[in-house]
């Protein structure tokens, strides 16, 4: 399930301005796995964030950035489309349309040897909106079921 993880890579700290965590899922998110609501849910609106930052800081064109994907915990289409085109915009990431969890404590892949797409969206989504990164309930666009689940979990 969605979750925070304590971040012990200086890696993966350095690129994230100190924070001592990411926001991450449980499980793989994409086509052939078992994909949860809320790990879904999490990765949904990273992306969303993820490219709303990009086009904040690096004024991205909107042709570049697709539609907002609806945060509703359901892998399909366009969640995978939207996670593609994010690994193609990226360096050193597997472009395969899915998303592994992170553990925090590597930066690469163990198979290919690249960034975990996760980690990205967090740098990414830290970056742009620095002020919602250690409470991200406070976001607006958070969705209020994601939210629940988080704080039960205690992660803030």
């Amino acid at each position: 399930m969605a979750h925070k993880e304590s971040v012990q890579n200086d890696d993966i700290r350095q690129w994230l301005s100190g924070e001592r965590f990411i926001w991450t899922n449980s499980e793989r998110v994409g086509y052939g796995y078992r994909n949860r609501l809320e790990d879904v849910m999490l990765v949904q609106f990273l992306v969303n964030g993820a490219f709303r930052a990009g086009k904040k800081i690096y004024n991205w064109h909107s042709k570049n950035v697709p539609a907002e994907l609806v945060i509703d915990g359901k892998f399909g289409g366009k969640t995978w489309k939207a996670i593609k085109m994010w690994q193609e915009m990226m360096i050193n990431v597997v472009v395969d349309g899915m998303i592994s969890p992170s553990d925090g404590t590597k930066a690469l892949t163990p198979r290919q040897g690249q960034i975990y797409t996760i980690l990205t969206l967090n740098v990414y989504y830290r970056d742009g909106f620095p002020v919602y990164y250690q409470d991200i309930s406070s976001d607006p666009t958070m969705r209020p079921e994601l939210a629940v689940h988080l704080m039960k979990l205690g992660a803030w």
